[in-house]
């Protein structure tokens, strides 16, 4: 997605893979998963790197808005141009994508700014117009320049009917509080968006011409079913060309070619600047855990038919199996 936002200098960010899948459909490129959690301070610094532009798109859900709101509070500090997408009608952006490009476009065009988007929120009755003060409070103690404070301290100020001196010193008396809820410490819980297999084909498909002696044939067989035959025709255009274009992929579909490049993103998210050593050391590492996997797999399905044989009481084949069973974990 590099390329796509830099040629934009806008990166959308989404909340699932599914919505990266289909935006990609849609013809809308670039955009990036943030995998359900809250970016991180990295994530977000790498993403500056190629834009100060972000526009968030998360789920309509409670979830999906304290994502949204965490994400926010995150890239404060980093000078960022925040902007919120808003889906009339939609639970997540794979929802109206599918249903129409043209309104998931529209709406990626009329994203709010972050803290008008917030500003425009419409509580109701006394309690709820105190706590969205407090809240609406705390998120702008986060912004770090003195004049875009300012000017939103004097929206506020006019939207509740009250005194500017009034809110600062309220704010001041709420300095340190999180705005809502625990803080989302995604740093130190990585949530893993995709398989061990899914992984190592976007490693794959990213690092195009770098695994020249390691795609092998042979290792099609540690793939789940729906990942083998995307694996048989990448090991194949990759052994004969040693590289792999998208008009290569006569093998597989479309759908299966849009997920790799999904993966493929999954893998830049993840990645910093790599050494070609880090990258070799990476793809044998992944490589490595898909075959624990498949070892795992192999050891839960030999138990299941040795117990199979024992209900039926068929000792031959019970005693077959376990063999199998005693030479596999030797």
């Amino acid at each position: 997605a590099k390329k796509h936002i830099k040629e934009q200098d806008l990166a959308i960010v989404v909340e699932g893979y599914m919505d990266v899948i289909s935006s990609y459909q849609a013809g809308i490129r670039n955009v990036v998963a943030s995998s359900g959690t809250a970016l991180t301070l990295k994530q977000l610094k790498l993403l500056k790197r190629y834009t100060k532009n972000i526009s968030f798109c998360f789920d309509s859900d409670d979830a999906g808005q304290e994502a949204l709101l965490r994400a926010c509070e995150n890239a404060q500090s980093l000078d960022l141009n925040l902007k919120v997408i808003t889906l009339d009608g939609y639970k997540d952006p794979d929802e109206c994508a599918k249903d129409s490009a043209d309104k998931w476009r529209d709406s990626v065009s009329g994203a709010k700014y972050y803290l008008d988007f917030y500003l425009d929120k419409q509580p109701s009755g006394l309690e709820a117009v105190k706590d969205f003060c407090d809240f609406y409070l705390r998120l702008l103690d986060g912004v770090p320049h003195p004049l875009e404070k300012k000017e939103y301290l004097a929206k506020l100020a006019k939207k509740i009917s009250l005194p500017v001196p009034q809110l600062e010193e309220r704010m001041e008396s709420l300095k340190g509080q999180v705005t809502r809820g625990k803080i989302n410490n995604a740093d130190s819980v990585e949530k893993v968006g995709i398989s061990a297999g899914e992984y190592l084909l976007g490693l794959v498909m990213h690092f195009r011409g770098k695994f020249d002696d390691q795609i092998k044939e042979e290792h099609a067989d540690l793939f789940d079913a729906d990942l083998k035959n995307i694996y048989k025709q990448m090991a194949s255009y990759y052994n004969s060309r040693a590289c792999i274009d998208d008009g290569l992929l006569d093998g597989v579909t479309e759908e299966e070619r849009s997920k790799l490049q999904v993966w493929a993103l999954y893998v830049d998210n993840r990645i910093g600047e790599w050494s070609d050593k880090d990258v070799n050391d990476e793809f044998w590492k992944a490589l490595r855990k898909l075959q624990n996997n498949c070892s795992k797999r192999k050891q839960i399905d030999l138990t299941s038919r040795i117990r199979e044989a024992q209900m039926n009481g068929d000792s031959k084949l019970e005693l077959e199996l376990m063999q199998k069973y005693a030479k596999f974990i030797s």
